[in-house]
């Protein structure tokens, strides 16, 4: 069919395209020849028939954008694609496409919106009910996708569609079902090895294994293509090229040679998947690695190698050991993509085109700019600002002149290319980018008869910086509507519905926005928050846990994530989570969270003790909850970090035993502690005896703590156990009363005046029982 491509692509006339294009027997097979050739134009390097004599590719561009949603302006052979979607715009209408016509379109849709600078909502409707065509003929187990290959393939391009419009959750659910059909039976798992050139000993590594031994034999290692983009070497002084596993784990290892594509293409998708909803985990690169490189070293198919090395460099850009080979890997990739400094004839390129859409490949472009994101983190801004001029990204050109100081120089470059395209509203989006001047939005927006979703957007923003936030809103909500699929801007929308507490706006758009972007724990923290203002604690509760699970590290969630629990009742999460917090060293001693866990715990058992009903199970909970509470305030005293008289009080009565028996006499005595301790710091406040609410703590822990000492040296029953015990309370409730009674004049009288004057009777009445 090359020979149909250069036929066409020489063509002068338009009618004489239209006269060939009838002539073909089999419509559905041109289409499919044009999508590969488009393929092969923007992924593999092939630099023939990029363009054509009877339509510029500006035109082609023109008919393939959606509103300002256009192909970006480095991509190639956009005539072909304007003439695939001509003829299936007249086929897709039938109802009795046949499942390789279904597939056919389904590609054509994957590799318009691939071009396409913006997820489009109107292809993604289209391609939407394809693809519900194609799951059911795949759920009928039809002939023509019989062969598990074949579906496991059609499985990935559906998911890789699910990919493109940030629905995570699906493209999950098909690349299980992908696995299930090319019979891929592998999981994570230990093993002894080396990762280090000078480690002694072996410990645990993370690879890839069958779960069944039987398929670890079923097929003979396969001989590597010769036409394969390089495996870059990692060259590092420390560290290895690969994981060296001990030979008496090897056996079960996953050896990506006896792999199929598909099971390839599986590989691959599962780490893209993996690294795309866990950008915060910390150990994503050890997660991701035994996949990535189980295919690369199986070193079969063009598409499949440039995917996974790409990956590879993308997963590697920010670690310091392995940046210089991302940045290598990718360059070599990008070369290659684009037909620069490949030795193989160009004509010899096509069988390069193999599963493409099902290896995730992404156009040079794309990985042009993964290259230049490698570069920017090394510095070299300048030569990543070339780049992207290439591929005429003005938006990534303008974050360069940011990053390098020299923002004079893109306004100037921006009203350069305004004096050629004066009517390009994106160009003065850009200038307002630059000049944070709102009047430059506006005029993108009545230039663009207001469809413009970018200037929307910014003008947002900047009103959202200067905390207009109801303008904010509606330009922002605008943008939205325009361009449902911006993950930012839902974030941005739902910050200012908060801020004019339209929680229920609010909520919404912090859902949108985890929708699209599941590992985004700002926005499952903010949308808690938003739950928190709309009454619905426990639901919010568990939002928490869900931004926790993406960024265990953040210490701000975990202490929004502790009073939570304790206002839910979840003391025991309370606990755990303020355990993190002094891990992180984020906290020091919260008095009243701490007095709260132990109160609520206090009342509880005292509920317990009184209610009949009270199952068992409910009472080894509370003292489970009990005992946790306990170390967590023995570790925060450990620590010498200062309690409060009232948190040491509590901390008291929980080490408080029931009873007082032989065996409970020490944890008696150490309560006992713990309340002079609390005593102390108590009285230690100058003010307290002015203060009536404190005079009280006061009085009733003295007396709690005499009634308590008195009762422990009748049980030791002892002469002098009953002197010292004597002794001390005299001392104790002597100092407290004369000090209340010397600042009784001084001491406002409020609720608890009845309650103090009680306290000190009993004070008095216990001081005379151990009067000499």
């Amino acid at each position: 069919m090359t020979d149909l491509i250069a036929t066409i692509a020489g063509l002068v006339e338009e009618k004489e395209v239209e006269e060939i294009t009838k002539n073909q027997e089999n419509p559905w097979k041109l289409v499919s020849t044009l999508v590969n050739h488009v393929l092969a134009s923007n992924h593999i390097g092939y630099t023939e028939y990029n363009t054509a004599e009877w339509i510029s590719e500006d035109v082609a561009r023109q008919s393939l954008s959606r509103g300002l949603n256009s192909p970006s302006a480095a991509s190639k052979s956009l005539w072909a694609l304007h003439l695939a979607h001509r003829h299936v715009e007249k086929l897709e209408t039938s109802s009795d496409l046949s499942p390789e016509e279904l597939k056919m379109c389904l590609e054509f849709y994957l590799v318009w919106q691939q071009l396409l600078v913006d997820p489009e909502q109107t292809i993604k409707t289209q391609v939407d009910g394809i693809m519900s065509r194609l799951k059911t003929l795949l759920t009928s187990d039809s002939a023509p996708f019989a062969s598990g290959d074949v579906r496991c393939e059609v499985l990935l391009e559906m998911a890789a569609v699910h990919f493109q419009y940030f629905e995570y959750d699906k493209s999950d659910e098909l690349i299980q079902k992908a696995t299930e059909a090319c019979d891929l039976d592998i999981d994570l798992s230990g093993m002894m090895g080396k990762r280090t050139r000078f480690q002694q000993r072996n410990i645990a590594q993370l690879v890839l294994v069958h779960k069944t031994p039987t398929s670890s034999s079923s097929s003979s290692p396969l001989p590597p293509d010769a036409d394969i983009p390089q495996n870059c070497s990692l060259n590092d002084d420390t560290l290895l090229e690969e994981i060296a596993i001990s030979t008496d784990s090897e056996a079960s290892r996953v050896d990506g040679r006896c792999l199929t594509p598909a099971q390839l293409c599986c590989l691959l998708w599962i780490a893209r998947h993996e690294s795309a909803t866990h950008r915060h985990d910390v150990l994503i690169h050890e997660r991701c690695s035994p996949f990535l490189d189980t295919v690369i070293a199986a070193r079969r198919c063009w598409s499949i190698q440039a995917a996974a090395l790409l990956a590879r460099a993308d997963l590697e850009k920010g670690r310091g050991r392995h940046v210089d080979r991302s940045c290598v890997q990718s360059e070599l990739v990008v070369k290659l993509q684009q037909g620069v400094e490949d030795t193989v004839a160009v004509g010899d390129r096509l069988p390069r085109t193999a599963h493409i859409l099902a290896s995730g490949l992404t156009p040079f472009w794309q990985s042009s700019v993964l290259l230049a994101e490698i570069l920017k983190s090394l510095g070299c801004t300048s030569e990543a600002l070339l780049i992207l001029e290439r591929l005429e990204m003005w938006d990534a050109v303008i974050e360069c002149y940011k990053q390098l100081g020299q923002m004079d120089k893109a306004e100037s470059l921006i009203r350069r290319l305004l004096e050629q395209k004066p009517a390009d509203s994106m160009l003065h989006v850009f200038l307002g980018d630059i000049t944070r001047n709102p009047e430059y939005f506006l005029k993108a927006i009545a230039l663009s008869g207001d469809r413009n979703a970018r200037a929307h957007r910014s003008l947002g923003h900047v009103l959202l910086m200067d905390k207009k936030y109801e303008d904010a809103y509606k330009h922002l909500r605008r943008s939205l509507e325009l361009q449902p699929i911006q993950l930012g801007t839902w974030f941005n929308a739902g910050y200012c519905a908060w801020k004019l507490e339209n929680y229920k706006e609010s909520t919404q758009c912090y859902h949108r926005c985890v929708s699209l972007q599941p590992d985004h724990f700002e926005a499952w923290n903010n949308l808690s928050a938003a739950y928190i203002r709309h009454g619905q604690k426990p639901k919010a509760w568990k939002l928490l846990q869900e931004a926790l699970k993406f960024n265990y590290e953040h210490p701000h969630v975990w202490e929004n994530y502790m009073l939570l629990s304790v206002d839910v009742a979840e003391f025991s999460q309370a606990i755990q989570a303020y355990h993190r917090l002094l891990d992180m060293n984020k906290r020091g001693a919260d008095d009243d969270v701490l007095e709260l866990i132990a109160q609520q715990i206090l009342r509880r058992e005292a509920e317990i003790t009184v209610e009949k009903e009270a199952s068992e199970e409910e009472a080894a909970e509370n003292q489970r909850v009990k005992e946790e509470m306990i170390k967590l305030l023995a570790r925060i005293s450990a620590n010498h970090q200062t309690l409060s008289p009232k948190t040491l009080r509590v901390y008291a009565l929980l080490k408080k035993p029931k009873i007082l028996n032989p065996e409970t006499r020490t944890e008696f005595e150490k309560y006992i502690q713990l309340m002079e301790k609390s005593l102390a710091a108590a009285n230690g406040k100058m003010t307290w005896p002015k203060e009536e609410k404190l005079a009280v703590e006061v009085v009733e822990t003295a007396v709690r703590l005499a009634e308590d000492r008195l009762e422990l040296a009748k049980f030791v029953a002892s002469d002098t156990s009953v002197k010292e015990a004597s002794s001390k309370v005299r001392l104790s409730l002597r100092g407290i009363l004369s000090r209340l009674d010397k600042e009784s004049g001084s001491r406002v009288a409020g609720e608890d005046v009845e309650k103090l004057a009680e306290l000190v009777d009993v004070a008095k009445r216990l001081l005379e029982s151990v009067s000499l």
